[in-house]
């Protein structure tokens, strides 16, 4: 198609609800002074709704509308917007940002040879329509043990929850909340119980509010006041907080639920979101969007509407026996334990006692060998003294048989000098015995060969000999000793 400057496409703005069908008049003008009949022609669609012709036809790009707009071209030519279901880009954030959701579209003259005109833009507002959150608990029924001082440990339960001593509160993780409306507006929750403590995450406390509640009246409201918030979110058997939607995940991840009564509880979970009576007022939504920096059109709220869900809670009487009842641990792990022990008793108690056992059996060997040893070299010296000692004793044997066989044969040979026995009972007038030179001969080669041997008469004793009388009977020693205890004579 060809531009035709004196055909103008009139730009538009219309802001319009979500999920609502709204009806679009597009218009334009024919400067030219033909007054030519006018039809429009989609550029560009929506990305977050669709457009309908009015006799029901989907409009894509470069599609022209059926119905027709005349001179003076006041009423222009009606097309529906449909957006995109739960869509809406006001308000929003900075986070967020604004989402386009705007379309193009040109002016044609039909019998002008389809002139057209240059494209024009129409603004689309979605404005966002309040919806209630969902809130999901999977199960309606628990059951709990009463508190016990003896039932909680915090080390051993701060991983698991299926020992005997974690079963006096109860965990939950499965409490979840959705919000179609991507987290704009804060809620009102209440969670209360009959009989038992309920606490929060800690960790997400700082995304609850306790205290700007906790005394509405000071607000100049337009409505009477109804509730304030109440607790702090630790051990308590009612709660009221205000939070946003999507960050009630975080704050109910890991609530925990304890009693101090046998019985049955009832928890409920409600949360409350709209406008007015039991929901935040006007005012506190305005004053909340400004603090959160959300710009643009407040969303709609048509009512307060509220999702409440409860679940029942047993609690039981905690059993004794079962304190010392031990975690269920799997076969797998059971065997891992038992080699593990197994090794470690190999390396510290079997180990060293095979080494200490080899150490004594070495040890007693080594003393067996050292007393064999000494037994050896004893007998060795012991059969050497015997010999050293028969071998001195023979040698003074035949010294004393030489002296001897002398001293007779000087004794026969000597007749002129006298008998022996006067010459031994004589005494000189100075009272000394007399002794003649053979037995001055003796004496001195008894004494010369004594000191030749280092072995004096007087050690020659019965101790010094063998005990075996024979081994002297074969020198003949037995006529030479008056008294084996005495010395020689």
């Amino acid at each position: 198609m060809n531009i035709d400057p004196s055909l103008i496409a009139i730009q538009g703005e219309l802001k319009v609800l979500e999920d609502e069908e709204t009806l679009i008049y597009l218009k334009g003008n024919d400067t030219s002074g033909f007054n030519r009949t006018l039809r429009f022609q989609i550029k560009t669609i929506p990305l977050h709704g669709d457009l309908y012709d009015s006799d029901g036809r989907i409009l894509g790009v470069n599609k022209l509308t059926s119905t027709k707009s005349s001179y003076p071209y006041d009423k222009g030519c009606v097309i529906k917007f449909v957006s995109e279901k739960d869509f809406f880009n006001e308000p929003y954030s900075l986070d967020r940002g604004f989402v386009d959701s705007d379309f193009s579209f040109a002016a044609v003259a039909p019998d002008d040879e389809y002139k057209a005109s240059s494209p024009a833009k129409q603004e689309m507002t979605v404005v966002n329509v309040n919806d209630p959150p969902t809130l999901s608990i999977p199960y309606t029924e628990k059951t709990v043990h009463a508190f016990s001082s003896l039932s909680w440990d915090p080390d051993l339960c701060s991983n698991g929850f299926t020992s005997s001593k974690c079963k006096s509160k109860m965990i939950t993780n499965e409490i979840e909340v959705n919000d179609v409306d991507n987290n704009i507006d804060f809620v009102r929750v209440d969670i209360s119980s009959t009989q038992g403590m309920i606490s929060l995450n800690s960790e997400h406390l700082n995304k609850t509010d306790f205290a700007s509640c906790s005394n509405r009246t000071q607000l100049d409201l337009e409505s009477s006041i109804l509730w304030n918030c109440k607790g702090s979110g630790n051990g308590d058997q009612e709660m009221t907080f205000i939070a946003l939607p999507l960050d009630l995940n975080d704050i109910f991840r890991n609530l925990t639920y304890e009693s101090l009564n046998i019985g049955v509880d009832t928890v409920v979970v409600a949360i409350y979101d709209g406008e007015g009576q039991e929901c935040l007022s006007s005012i506190e939504h305005a004053e909340r969007l400004k603090n959160n920096m959300h710009m643009g059109t407040p969303t709609v709220h048509h009512h307060c509407t509220s999702v409440i869900r409860s679940l029942s809670i047993k609690i039981v009487k905690y059993d004794v026996p079962e304190l010392g009842a031990m975690r269920k641990v799997p076969f797998q792990l059971k065997i891992a334990c038992f080699f593990a022990v197994t090794v470690i008793m190999l390396f510290t108690t079997i180990l060293p006692m095979i080494r200490w056992r080899n150490a004594r059996k070495e040890l007693k060997a080594t003393q067996r060998k050292n007393r064999k040893r000494t037994r050896t070299k004893q007998a060795a010296m012991s059969r050497k003294e015997k010999m050293l000692r028969r071998s001195r004793v023979a040698r003074i044997y035949r010294k004393t048989q030489e002296a001897s066989g002398s001293m007779e044969y000087r004794s026969e040979t000597s007749g002129e000098m006298g008998s022996y026995d006067d010459r031994c009972s004589d005494e000189d007038s100075s009272g000394f015995e007399y002794i003649s030179d053979e037995e001055q001969s003796f004496e001195s080669l008894s004494s010369q060969e004594s000191q030749d041997h280092e072995i004096p008469f007087e050690v020659i004793t019965n101790d010094l000999l063998d005990d075996d009388d024979n081994d002297y009977d074969d020198h003949g020693s037995r006529d030479y000793f008056n008294d084996r205890n005495n010395r020689f004579v």
